[in-house]
């Protein structure tokens, strides 16, 4: 017996195979945070206001690049917990005291648990960043709070 397929149905299947080659193609690894005490590879902050001449804000984060490792490219993810407006700035970090910046954008509306996602490719395939940086605040999101993480990705 002789069966035939729909056109949608042989497009799904393209489509399927074509995510499942894209998923394996991108093989990323957790980063684990820059001196965190606490077991996982995600930070959750709230954005704290810097105090003049006191202290720092918190909007910067860091995270690790195992010295053996070699990656094609950086993946950040962030989660806001509240509706707002964030500014975002990301780098990679050189053991030549140089940073590349790989995203910036200023006044990003996030709503509550919404997703932003972007990723950055070294500038040089000779020098291995050590650290991905991440700053997420801004005046018009104290008290707000967040989660980020940092791949690397073959």
């Amino acid at each position: 017996m002789m069966r035939t397929f729909s056109a949608g149905l042989l497009l799904a299947g393209a489509l399927l195979l074509s995510n499942i080659e894209t998923a394996q193609a991108a093989e990323c690894v957790a980063l684990k945070p820059v001196g965190s005490t606490e077991a996982g590879t995600s930070v959750k902050k709230s954005i704290s206001p810097a105090a003049l001449g006191v202290s720092a804000s918190n909007w910067n984060t860091d995270f690790a690049v195992p010295g053996t490792e070699k990656f094609e490219s950086y993946r950040v993810t962030i989660t806001a917990d509240s509706d707002g407006q964030y500014d975002v700035v990301s780098y990679l970090k050189y053991p030549n005291d140089k940073a590349q910046n790989i995203y910036e954008k200023k006044g990003i509306s996030l709503g509550q648990g919404k997703t932003l996602e972007f990723s950055g490719k070294p500038q040089s395939k000779t020098i291995v960043p050590y650290q991905v940086n991440v700053e997420f605040g801004g005046a018009l999101s104290i008290g707000k709070s967040y989660t980020v993480s940092a791949f690397g990705c073959k």
